[in-house]
């Protein structure tokens, strides 16, 4: 026989009872499960298994402290690939490297900056968790998109077609899954990741063929002055004047861009001032944000929080950066 409470124990229970009640439906809802991936390592390679139409290949990605990038995939066919460095892109056909396009420093090529994206995009519904899971003994988590998330920018999923992509705490892209109309049309998943590599030659010994000079369109020029201030924290590293001309009227400049490459602390931020010689450029597509009296777009992308500005001298200024979308904002509206 269970022993009875005394009458004021048992009223003051009822009361913590009751207040624990009211605050528990009071609260707000407990945070989505899983986390969201912090800064990449400065070098790393990931080995996929990609099945696409039933045919099966192998693609190693590997990024180095340079950020020098590199993609190859081989099917049992010549292997194929690209490299992204700080001047150019180049492209591996048939057994050969080939200069592809002149590029400024700081591109995105295939190294992944997820953490400010996706919460960005998770924030506005363009992205959302879908469960854990563990890929090449590394424990990631799963988002559902509407593209795999380096196809462009982040959009919502559908009920026919979207893609399942695992991101670990490293930042690192783990395995995906593409569904589109209702057809899975191609998955990638990780059978090994290393986490310290060094890619020092990513030609092979192989020296790339040079680019047309006909289809060199662009010219860089260093120059000692940053595009902007850096945002706060960063440190800016190296910038460059991009002049782009014609290619039916080669040396006829057509859009200038001041670039500047920042970083620190694990952090990056490519800032580039557009300037279109004939007229202001219009702001891309993206989700409208107002940076103090500047009008812009922002649009959540694997390479980093892409951001473009009008500024008043009608001048477009784009950022792709790690930080988090309120403090490239605030930077942007102190400018």
């Amino acid at each position: 026989m269970a022993r009875p409470r005394p009458p004021l124990i048992a009223a003051a229970a009822a009361v913590v009872l009751a207040v624990a009640v009211v605050l528990l439906r009071a609260s707000p809802a407990p945070p989505p499960r899983g986390w969201l991936p912090g800064a990449p390592p400065e070098s790393y390679r990931v080995t996929y298994r990609v099945v696409e139409s039933a045919r099966e290949s192998v693609e190693t990605v590997e990024v180095t402290p340079a950020r020098t990038r590199r993609v190859v995939s081989r099917d049992g066919a010549p292997v194929s690939g690209t490299v992204t460095a700080e001047r150019a892109v180049y492209v591996l056909s048939g057994g050969t490297w080939a200069e592809l396009q002149i590029v400024g420093p700081g591109e995105a090529g295939d190294a992944l900056w997820l953490r400010s994206p996706l919460a960005s995009a998770e924030r506005r519904g363009l992205a959302r968790r879908d469960g854990t899971g563990t890929v090449a003994g590394r424990e990631c988590t799963w988002w559902a998109t509407l593209e795999p998330l380096d196809a462009g920018a982040f959009a919502a999923a559908t009920g026919s077609s979207r893609a399942r992509s695992c991101v670990d705490r490293a930042g690192l892209l783990l395995a995906d899954t593409w569904t589109l109309d209702g057809r899975e049309v191609r998955s990638r998943t990780a059978t090994a990741v290393a986490l310290s590599t060094t890619l020092a030659d990513p030609f092979g010994g192989a020296t790339p063929k040079p680019l047309d000079p006909r289809l060199r369109t662009t010219v860089v020029t260093a120059v000692p002055a940053p595009a902007v201030a850096a945002p706060p924290g960063l440190t800016a590293e190296r910038s460059v004047r991009l002049t782009d001309s014609d290619p039916a009227t080669p040396g006829s400049p057509v859009r200038v861009r001041a670039r500047t490459v920042c970083r620190g602390a694990g952090e990056i931020a490519v800032v580039q001032d557009v300037q279109d010689l004939p007229g202001p450029t219009p702001l891309g597509s993206g989700t409208p944000v107002a940076a103090g009296g500047l009008r812009g777009v922002l649009r959540a992308t694997a390479g980093g929080l892409v951001v473009e500005v009008l500024r008043q001298n009608g001048h477009l200024l784009t950022v792709r950066t790690s930080l988090d979308e309120e403090a490239v904002v605030r930077w942007l509206a102190s400018l």
